[in-house]
């Protein structure tokens, strides 16, 4: 049972994160056999000031060793 937890910045439009919901669940099914009814999508938004505190120091420079696509940026 997928939970995807997405953290973006803020201000995407909600058609949009449904639409990537909907992608991201066909994905799951197609790639791991998951029951389409079985999976969750959240969203988190974040500010764009607050990026680095709340998602970029703790998450990507010193999360558990979980990250499977690393960004090309650095802050």
């Amino acid at each position: 049972m997928p939970h995807v937890s997405i953290k973006i910045r803020a201000g995407k439009p909600d058609d949009r994160k449904t639409e990537f919901a909907e992608a991201v669940t066909r994905e799951l099914e197609r790639i791991f056999g998951t029951n389409p009814d079985e999976v969750s999508v959240k969203f988190e938004d974040v500010l764009q000031e607050n990026w680095k505190e709340q998602v970029y120091d703790p998450e990507i420079v010193n999360g558990p060793g979980t990250l499977y696509k690393h960004p090309g940026y650095t802050l």
